[in-house]
């Protein structure tokens, strides 16, 4: 119970990320005019860095602009993959918290296996997603 306290931050932080982010998606891919969205400006210098990093290794200029000619095309690309994983972010910061809570009256007993494997960290239930209970998740709920 304890430990609830800071899962508060993290359900609301996940809630922000993917509001934050379909809206910002809706602005730079639906929108018809252009608008500035800051998290396609954030993904666009992350893959400019990476495309600079490269190209500098390249000694004339042709070679450094064999390297650019791909910015444009990697860059849109990445913008709908970059978005995916933010909103993918989002919503295992939401369900870690919701597991945390929904499990919270579940003892280790047989009634309720589902408290084994409610994830302990946001890397855990990045990593694994969807253990192998014995029981449903449904099982959480109809015990608490």
């Amino acid at each position: 119970m304890s430990d609830l306290w800071w899962r508060v931050p993290i359900f609301m932080g996940g809630v922000f990320l993917v509001l934050a982010t379909v809206l910002a998606a809706v602005r730079s891919f639906v929108l018809p005019r252009s608008e500035a969205v800051r998290i396609n400006k954030w993904a666009l210098t992350l893959v400019r860095y990476l495309f600079d990093t490269v190209a500098v290794f390249g000694k004339t200029y042709a070679q450094r602009d064999r390297v650019m000619a791909l910015f444009a095309p990697v860059g849109l690309v990445m913008l709908p993959l970059i978005c995916l994983g933010l909103v993918s972010a989002g919503y295992t910061a939401i369900y870690w918290r919701w597991a945390a809570v929904a499990c919270l009256g579940a003892t280790s007993s047989a009634a309720a296996p589902c408290s084994r494997w409610v994830p302990t960290s946001p890397a855990r239930s990045w990593l694994a997603p969807f253990p192998t209970p014995r029981r449903h998740w449904a099982c959480c709920l109809s015990h608490c």
